[in-house]
This record gives C-alpha cells, sequence and structure tokens, in this order.
C-alpha cells in the first residue's frame, strides 16, 4: 500500500492507474499522428494536442474511477470488469464530446479522435488482462507472519481469504507465549497457516529468512525479549508493523477488536484544522448546488410519481429525527419510500430486504439512491456534510452505544449523504452490521480530505449504477 493524503492506495492499483493515465495521453498523440500522416497542410499546433490528450486522459480517468475500476480491493470477475470498462469508456466519450462542442478550438477531427479512443480502449483492456493476472498470482501478495495470539492469527488468515486478490498471505503465526504445553491441537494450524516454532527470541531472524518473511504483524504486548529481536528485525530491512495499522491499511478499517484507546488518542490523524473545516464547506455547497441543479428534474418526476400512487392523499417528503455533529439532532428529509403506517405505533424499526412496508415507488428510488436528493437541502443548511458517516436514529443510537464500544466517536464530524461506509460496505441492518460500518466510519474520520471525499463521491456513482447496498 502507498499512502497518499493519508489514503492507503494499493500498489497495483495506483501502478494501473499512471499506466492508464500514460496511455490516454500517448492514444491522441498516436492518434493524430496516424490520421494527418503525410498531410502537412493539416498539422495541429503541439500545444493544441497536449492540452486535448490531456484533458482527454482526466475524463476518461474520472469516468473509469465512478465505474468502479479503480477500487482497493479488485475482486470482479475479469469479463466484468470488461464490461465496466466500455461503460466508462462510453461514459467518458459522451462527456469528451460535449467538452469539443464547448471548446471548438480543441476539437482534433472524428478521425484522429476516433483512433485514439479505439487504441485507448484496446491497450487498456490488455493492460487489465495483465494486471488481473499479476492481482490473483500469489508471486505478487507479501508473506506475513504474525506475532500474537491464536485469535490474531485466525483473524488475519480471514482477511487474507476473505477475497481472492488479496495483496498478503499468512505463512505463519508466532505466539506470544511460546510454551508448547499452553496451546491445543487446535491451535497448531489455523486454517493452512502453522504455528511456528522458535526456541529463542534471537532465533527469529533465522526463521523469518527461513520463511521468506516480507513483514511482521505484532500486538503490542510483547515479551521485551521478543520486542529486542523484533527490533533487529527491523534495522535487517524486514517492515514490523502494529496491528491496528495493519488493519487500517489493509482493510480501510479502524478495526475494534485490536484498537485500543492510547493508540486511537495519540496515532496521526484524527484532526481537522480551520482551513480544512472551510475548505469541506465549500465542497458541500459546491456538490449540493451542482447535483440539484441537475437532478431537479428527476425529484420533479419523483414528486409526482409519489403523489398518483398514492392518489394525492399521503405527503412526498418524509421527515426523521436523526443525530448529528457532537450528538444534536435535526430533521432529515428524504422522499417517502415506505407507507405512511410503517412504523405502527411509532416504535422504531431496522429496514430489512424487501421490506413489506415500502412502496412500489418506494423501492425504485431506494434502489437508485433517488430517495435522498433531498437531504441536499440538510447540506446546505449546515445540518449534514455531502461525505459523512449516515446519521442515525438517536433511538437506534442509545442501543448501539451499549452493545458497540465507542459508537458515539462517529458523531465527531457531520453526517453525510454519502461516506467511506457506504461504499465500502452493504446496508447494514443489525447490531453487527453497525459494527462493520462504525469500523469504516472511523477510518474515514481519522484519514479525512478532500482527496478522500473525491473518491468517495466518484465511487457512489459505481454504488448506484451497480445498485449495491440499496434496501
Amino acid at each position: 500500500m502507498i499512502r497518499i493524503f493519508r489514503h492507503y492506495i494499493p500498489r497495483l492499483v495506483l501502478l494501473l492507474a499512471v499506466l492508464e493515465a500514460a496511455l490516454l495521453v500517448a492514444s491522441v498523440h498516436i492518434g493524430v499522428a496516424v490520421r494527418f500522416y503525410g498531410e502537412t497542410q493539416y498539422l495541429i499546433p503541439n500545444h493544441v494536442i497536449w492540452i486535448t490528450s490531456l484533458i482527454f486522459a482526466v475524463i476518461l480517468l474520472v469516468t473509469l474511477h465512478a465505474m468502479g475500476l479503480y477500487r482497493r480491493e479488485m475482486r470482479e470477475d475479469f469479463w466484468d470488469s470488461i464490461f465496466r470498462l466500455g461503460s466508462g469508456f462510453l461514459l467518458g466519450l459522451s462527456m469528451v464530446t460535449l467538452f469539443y462542442y464547448l471548446l471548438p478550438e480543441l476539437y482534433i477531427g472524428r478521425g484522429a479522435f476516433g483512433i485514439a479512443f479505439g487504441i485507448a480502449f484496446s491497450v487498456s483492456i490488455a493492460l487489465r488482462a495483465v494486471m488481473h493476472r499479476m492481482n490473483s498470482s500469489d508471486r505478487f501478495r507479501r508473506k506475513i507472519l504474525v506475532v500474537g495470539t491464536v485469535q490474531d492469527a485466525r483473524s488475519l488468515t480471514e482477511l487474507s481469504d476473505s477475497y481472492s486478490q488479496s495483496s498478503f498471505t499468512v505463512v505463519g503465526w508466532l505466539p506470544l507465549d511460546d510454551n508448547a504445553e499452553s496451546s491445543t491441537p487446535s491451535e497448531e494450524v489455523v486454517g493452512d497457516v502453522p504455528r511456528l516454532r522458535c526456541e529463542t527470541d534471537s532465533m527469529l531472524s533465522s526463521l523469518i529468512a527461513e520463511w521468506g518473511v516480507e513483514e511482521v504483524v505484532a500486538v503490542e504486548q510483547l515479551r521485551p525479549s521478543t520486542f529486542e529481536a523484533l527490533m533487529q528485525c527491523k534495522l535487517q530491512g524486514i517492515p514490523v508493523t502494529e496491528a491496528m495499522t495493519f488493519y487500517e491499511r489493509e482493510s480501510g478499517q479502524i478495526r475494534l477488536d485490536v484498537m485500543n484507546r492510547s493508540g486511537l488518542l495519540f496515532s496521526e490523524g484524527y484532526r481537522r484544522t480551520t482551513m480544512q473545516v472551510y475548505a469541506k464547506r465549500l465542497f458541500d455547497i459546491a456538490c449540493s448546488l451542482m447535483l440539484l441543479l441537475v437532478s431537479w428534474p428527476v425529484m420533479l418526476l419523483t414528486s409526482l410519481a409519489l403523489l398518483c400512487e398514492s392518489r394525492g392523499k399521503d405527503p412526498v417528503f418524509y421527515r426523521q429525527v436523526r443525530t448529528g455533529e457532537f450528538g444534536r439532532d435535526f430533521e432529515v428529509i428524504k422522499f417517502r419510500s415506505m407507507s405512511v403506517d410503517a412504523e405502527i405505533g411509532g416504535v422504531a424499526q431496522w429496514a430489512q430486504k424487501n421490506d413489506p412496508r415500502v412502496t412500489k415507488v418506494g423501492a425504485f428510488i431506494r434502489n437508485t439512491r433517488v430517495d435522498e436528493l433531498p437531504q441536499l437541502f440538510n447540506v446546505l443548511k449546515g445540518e449534514m456534510s455531502f461525505v459523512g458517516p449516515r446519521p442515525e436514529r438517536p433511538v437506534f443510537i442509545d442501543e448501539l452505544a451499549d452493545q458497540i464500544e465507542h459508537f458515539r466517536l462517529r458523531h465527531l464530524v457531520k453526517p453525510g449523504i454519502t461516506g467511506w461506509a457506504q461504499i465500502s460496505y452493504p446496508y447494514g441492518a443489525s447490531v453487527e452490521d453497525s459494527r462493520q460500518k462504525l469500523q469504516y466510519d472511523l477510518y474515514y474520520i481519522k484519514n479525512q480530505t478532500m482527496f478522500l471525499d473525491l473518491a468517495i463521491v466518484l465511487q457512489t456513482v459505481y454504488v448506484i449504477l451497480w445498485g449495491e447496498g440499496a434496501r
């Protein structure tokens, strides 16, 4: 992983983006050279070609990112990624055409553009085929040694096995207490990962060399001798990473099961300068106004559809009390997607899959996230942000805070229409789902930057188009 603006990005994903950017720029130059070869009377100035190629590359990179082609985990089937690659190029084609319409002086001609588009698409398919093979190969996975308890070994092994294209593999685990009599037979092997033996801590370097370990993941409760042995390994060039940092880097979460209060308080991050606060507010206002400008016809049609469905008897909008920044309550505004008697007796209920309370129009607007659009007015009022943890109902917060440690930390920032948890985890409708989403929310709160906000906004397009997480 490479950290850019406090956000972790897989090396292969970053390499793919850089190579694809270079490819897109080069394809425009090649397209112009092929189209106008030998026709000196049609020479295009170099600065026009460079400007056009750079804008072409930026537009295509944005649309490909919006199709989910630069996600942290490239888990999808190869042919599914090719389908979305084609969708991204078609969307980019329409945006580039609009760009040429607005700035005709940068137009390089249909022939040159067609050649550039064809070259870029063809080579991009080949590039992604190579990357897909690399990402699926064990040769490109880092070999990890876990120094901790059997639970630590099991948890990291499950993380590695949770998707087929993991960036690491656990080759073994070394317990904190290496007394053979203290282990049970079930603890000798965790999945396919063996428990390693190290008679003395001074032999740890030899053990690491024997197993080809490229990184050690350790918990904090180390014996002094083990600490010294790991320091020696670190001085020899073997990275030693604390478990909470490793989980944050590899999963995009702050894991509650390895988190400690001192690590949370004194770790890097969880800070906002005055400039960042003002920049985020400007970003919220700009995004909300632009989206309102684009989506007002959709909002009008949704209002008419809801009125027709209820024959004018039921309200179009739905207001509900949610908890915002610093625990302050506010009324969130949404299009009504459930029947008016959805909560009989005023008893709060979790939304369920195929919830019978959802109306026909409501099911459509929930799947497409259209029901969230009125929250843009909450953003303009300053009650919400465009990006942040989803606002929760006070009645659920009290219940969840009793069962999930640090749950109220998510109220340190303004809630958002979309967020890191929303694009990383399916719709949550249980205590365990809320626990998982809190871990993503804590990652966002810790590493919040405009760079991460932009990445989340673009990936939200992917979530909406492919209907992930809607309920």
